[in-house]
């Protein structure tokens, strides 16, 4: 190999991005706006209809790029009945976040009290059918024996039947 030529090794995605990003990276907290839009997957619909992430704070890095990445906090909302439920459910909720990411980037949580408000979806309305198609719908699951599957069928039905879908 000539004193040209540089040896080439692979490199991990962990180690490229903090290099790619720099400042960017550490201002705006990695993976903070997907921990936001995905909050109601990662925390699960319990946690996620009483809490809200405000804030991902990284810790200051090291000059060494070849230092592992500090992992960090991560700041929730939650309203005041709910803070130690979620204080308990703290780890089981660290382990959902590291998981969904692939590695160890938020290692603590800090809990701030109030008011969660989280857009609720309006309420559904049952689509109107017509008399013939709703009797149709009820007599193709009265075959089945299980009283919660036929009525699950009959919903389904109805549903396909109000979206106007073939």
């Amino acid at each position: 190999m000539s004193a040209n030529q540089k040896k080439r090794r692979t490199h991990s995605l962990g180690e490229l991005v903090p290099k790619a990003l720099g400042d960017a990276f550490a201002a705006q907290g990695f993976a903070g706006t997907e921990v936001i839009q995905r909050w109601r997957e990662i925390a699960g619909p319990e946690l996620a209809a009483r809490s809200r992430p405000i804030k991902l704070a990284w810790p200051k890095q090291p000059k060494d790029t070849s230092a592992p990445r500090l992992p960090a906090t991560l700041m929730v909302q939650v309203e005041s009945a709910f803070a130690l439920e979620l204080q308990m459910q703290t780890p089981v909720l660290l382990e959902r976040i590291n998981r969904y990411f692939g590695w160890a980037c938020v290692a603590t949580l800090r809990i701030k009290q109030g008011p969660v408000s989280e857009r609720r979806a309006a309420p559904r309305r049952d689509p109107v059918l017509s008399p013939s198609t709703e009797k149709r719908i009820v007599a193709a699951a009265e075959g089945f024996e299980d009283a919660r599957l036929a009525d699950a069928l009959v919903r389904l039905g109805k549903a396909v039947a109000g979206s106007g879908r073939r």
